[in-house]
């Protein structure tokens, strides 16, 4: 069960996200397990579409942190959501 901290914490991560502010790491990670659960790799991708304006994607792999055959160590894990 999380404490009111953690909500309220969450509560910034995304309304950092929403107005164009920066997420942090840790931030990331703490959205992605609230939403799905468990650390999955993920990576956010920039595009630009037939009219020039830039749009992010975020990519939710199917393998996650934990599990036998993921491929990164928590640290590299870590690393690569900075």
């Amino acid at each position: 069960m999380q404490s009111q901290g953690g909500d309220e914490e969450e509560g910034e991560a995304k309304e950092a996200a929403v107005e164009g502010g920066s997420i942090t790491g840790p931030e990331l990670r703490e959205l992605i397990v609230a939403r799905w659960g468990r650390a999955y790799d993920t990576r956010i991708c920039q595009k630009r579409d037939r009219f020039n304006k830039l749009r992010l994607y975020v990519q939710v792999m199917w393998k996650f942190l934990g599990q036998k055959t993921f491929p990164l160590t928590e640290e590299r894990y870590d690393e690569q959501l900075e």
